[in-house]
């Protein structure tokens, strides 16, 4: 185990010092994003002054951004949220390695695939929404996000790669019925290779799913389960819910004030008048 986090290490340094020593020419976009331009594509490279949001463009200086280059935003911690668009088709290798403050990750991109150690040691990370283009999650990717209670895989998910949720913080988790691999030690496992205690269940009717349940001794959960819901369409039904209360709320104040008592108005303004109770009558309100 110490030789395979060993080598781990050495190959994220090592790939870490080439990119570092590219020589490009680099510009900044807003103050916080770094990016060089290739032909008509713009790609993120870095980040500068300390960011905590980060809303992507999906186009800089006219050119469409399209990949996120490999270790951009490596050790940035002072990153909180960020929000990747639908333009970006490559998101590089440990792109977000250990963003230990970052919390929720928003993936619009059109990406097919989650590299190796994209999220690695990202031990804040609570809210991850991938696209359903993504088909392989790589090896590492969400390694050590002890925050992450739950995730949805996209239908499309085929792959999850060794340890790409190793030490991660949920306990049960929907695998789509077309995932064919799951590499050793992707799920249910805590930070001393040991099965998480609390009783992780796997909900699958796929065949990789039940045979990596029966491998490490992990139970196979409710096979109706579904995915669970995006917590942006949540929030969207809550406030439609809202706003429909509000008006039922209005509508039942408003209508026991059908009539209105002429007696009053004959007394505001038609003082000189002589009043008699024939006078009063009651006029409904149209």
């Amino acid at each position: 185990m110490k030789i395979i986090r060993i080598a781990a290490a050495v190959s994220i340094c090592i790939s870490s010092i080439f990119t570092l020593n590219k020589n490009v020419d680099g510009l900044t976009y807003c103050s916080q994003v770094e990016y060089i331009l290739c032909g008509e594509k713009a790609v993120i490279t870095g980040f500068s002054n300390n960011p905590k949001t980060l809303i992507l463009p999906s186009e800089i200086d006219g050119k469409t951004v399209t990949e996120i280059r490999e270790n951009a935003f490596f050790r940035c911690h002072s990153l909180e949220r960020i929000e990747i668009p639908e333009s970006i088709t490559q998101i590089g290798h440990h792109a977000f390695y250990c963003c230990d403050n970052l919390k929720t990750v928003t993936i619009s991109a059109k990406t097919a695939e989650i590299q190796e150690g994209t999220f690695y040691g990202c031990s804040s990370l609570d809210s991850v929404t991938l696209p359903n283009t993504v088909t392989r999650i790589g090896s590492w990717s969400f390694y050590g996000c002890e925050n992450l209670n739950s995730i949805a895989l996209p239908e499309s998910t085929i792959y999850l790669g060794e340890y790409s949720f190793y030490d991660c913080g949920f306990n049960q988790i929907y695998l789509p019925d077309n995932i064919n691999f799951i590499g050793d030690f992707a799920l249910g496992y805590n930070s001393d290779t040991s099965l998480i205690e609390m009783g992780f269940s796997i909900n699958t009717t796929s065949s990789a799913g039940k045979e990596y349940a029966e491998k490490n001794n992990i139970e196979i959960s409710n096979q109706n389960y579904s995915v669970p819901p995006n917590k942006k369409y949540i929030r969207y039904i809550r406030t439609v819910c809202s706003i429909i209360c509000l008006l039922i709320i209005l509508i039942m104040c408003v209508k026991p004030v059908k009539y209105i008592y002429k007696e009053n108005f004959i007394r505001n303004h038609s003082k000189k008048d002589n009043y008699t109770k024939s006078n009063r009558s009651y006029y409904k309100i149209k």
